[in-house]
This record gives structure tokens, C-alpha cells and sequence, in this order.
């Protein structure tokens, strides 16, 4: 296969199955912080797959919505959208605002512990 012209290396079934495992772990992850931001969503299975799948179609929202950075407001409106009938506007306006906050910390946490490794020579 090819990639703007120049060769790439393309990977087996299997290697294409634990990615897409890994992925739905990841997104699952995320389905669990976001319940457990959600006061009174629980984690129980349907609540976690309700949370997961709220925070990837919200996420998904927030790519395609080209003029807000990094989906800011979009992604939000969509997780109270989709919280609020489970666990209330408040409470899922709450979730949205936390949730960005966390993700957020997490991205520039990991960004600067890459920038730290780099200079360092690692």
C-alpha cells in the first residue's frame, strides 16, 4: 500500500484485531471516567456503554466541527444532550465541564512529559 506516494508497510489480521481491541479499551476508559463524573449514572454495563458511546459520538462531533479548537462547545453540547435525560441537565452540564477539564490535563500532562523525554535525549 501506498501513502502519498511513498510505501507503507500494511499489517495482518491480527495485528488489525488487538488494535481494534485496544481501541475499545481505550473508549471504554473513557466511558468509565465519564460515568464516574456523571453524579447518579452508575457503572453498570448499560450505564458505562451509554457514557462510552456519548463520549465517542460527542468526541466525533468535535473533529468534524472544523471552527471550534479541538471541538470546544460542540463536544460539550452533545454530552449534556445525551447525559441529561439519564442524570439531569446539571449534572450532566457538570460531567461535560469536567470532562473537557480532565482530558485536557491529561493531554498537556502527556504532552509535556514527551517534551521532557525529548530534551532529555531519550
Amino acid at each position: 500500500a501506498r501513502l502519498a506516494g511513498v510505501p507503507r508497510p500494511g499489517i495482518g489480521a491480527a495485528a488489525a484485531l488487538r488494535l481494534t481491541i485496544l481501541m475499545l479499551v481505550s473508549w471504554s476508559l473513557y466511558g468509565v471516567g465519564l460515568a464516574l463524573l456523571a453524579p447518579g449514572g452508575g457503572l453498570g454495563a448499560g450505564a458505562l456503554l451509554q457514557t462510552a458511546g456519548a463520549f465517542a459520538l460527542a468526541y466525533a462531533v468535535g473533529v468534524v466541527v472544523v471552527l471550534a479548537p479541538a471541538g470546544l462547545g460542540a463536544r460539550e453540547v452533545v454530552l449534556v444532550g445525551l447525559l441529561a435525560p439519564v442524570v439531569g441537565a446539571v449534572p450532566a452540564a457538570a460531567a461535560a465541564l469536567l470532562s473537557r477539564l480532565v482530558h485536557t490535563a491529561g493531554d498537556f500532562s502527556l504532552a509535556g512529559a514527551g517534551a521532557l523525554r525529548a530534551r532529555r535525549g531519550a
